[in-house]
Formats: structure tokens, C-alpha cells, sequence
């Protein structure tokens, strides 16, 4: 069996705000993707002391064919979107947060919500990557209906139970 899947180099923009708060100083979530550019590294892109963002990566985006039933539910929704998993790492360099995953299929990032320890958030979907996603989920085959087998009785007849 042949897998068939493309991959994408982006970027995800990671946003911090300070907070005003006894239990947590700042909060850190993803807010969107850029396309990448070539030697891209990890870098600021604007600080005015309250928020903060910065470029990380760069990250592959990759598509399978397994998963293109996720990738058309979510392209068919009122907002189609990229799912951000970001991983705690202090070692991580200029921020303390790592990209984990970058995915286009949401049953792909409620099973990566069941950890409790990353931030997972959704963020728009750029055109580009809807495009790129569109054109991957053309070339596959469409997704056949799921068909109840009728069970058989002893004597190997179709029949009701």
C-alpha cells in the first residue's frame, strides 16, 4: 500500500499577554500561520511590553490520505481552521514553547487535548493552506458510505433479528 501525503513549511505566530493575575503572569497561545521563508529561524515580532509575538518554526504541515474525511469536515465548516499544538520547553530557545503539531484535521487535535499539558488552539486558516488542502483532498478518492452488513442465521440466510 502506497501512502500518499504532501507536506507544507510554515510558520506559526505565538502570541504572549501579560496578565494581571495571583496564579499566572502571562498566557502563550498560537493566534496564526504564516507561509515560511527560506533560513527561517525563531524570531520576534513585536514587543510593547503588554503583548508580544513571535514567528516560530519553522514547522512542517503534513497531509494523508487516511485523514482527508477530516481535512473536507473541517474545509466544509463555517470557519475551516489549523489546529496549533504547543509543548512547554524551557531549553526551547528564545520563548519557552516549542510547536508540537500543526495539523488540518480536528479528531487529530481532540486526541492531543486529552494530554492536559499542551495548549492546543485553533487558528484561521490562511488561504494558501486552504488551496493547498483543497487541491490534496481532489486528488483522492471520495469517501465511501460507511454500509451496515446484514447479519445471516444459522442456516447463512439474510435475515432480521
Amino acid at each position: 500500500m502506497t501512502l500518499f501525503r504532501d507536506s507544507l513549511t510554515i510558520g506559526v505566530v505565538i502570541e504572549r499577554r501579560a496578565l494581571a493575575n495571583a496564579w499566572a503572569s502571562e498566557t502563550w497561545q498560537p493566534i496564526a500561520v504564516l507561509p515560511a521563508e527560506p533560513g527561517f529561524e525563531t524570531r520576534r515580532l513585536r514587543d510593547d511590553g503588554t503583548i508580544a509575538q513571535w514567528l516560530a518554526g519553522p514547522v512542517d504541515l503534513t497531509l494523508y490520505r487516511s485523514d482527508v474525511a477530516s481535512y473536507r469536515y473541517n474545509l466544509a465548516g463555517e470557519r475551516p481552521g489549523l489546529f496549533v499544538a504547543l509543548r512547554r520547553d524551557d531549553e526551547a530557545g528564545p520563548i519557552p514553547w516549542r510547536v508540537l503539531l500543526v495539523t488540518a484535521a480536528p479528531d487529530e487535535a481532540q486526541k492531543l487535548m486529552d494530554c492536559g499539558e499542551d495548549v492546543i488552539e485553533a487558528v484561521p486558516m490562511p488561504d494558501f493552506v486552504r488551496g493547498w488542502i483543497e487541491a490534496f483532498a481532489a486528488l483522492c478518492p471520495a469517501d465511501e458510505p460507511f454500509e451496515k452488513r446484514q447479519r445471516k442465521n444459522w442456516r447463512g440466510e439474510a435475515g432480521n433479528r
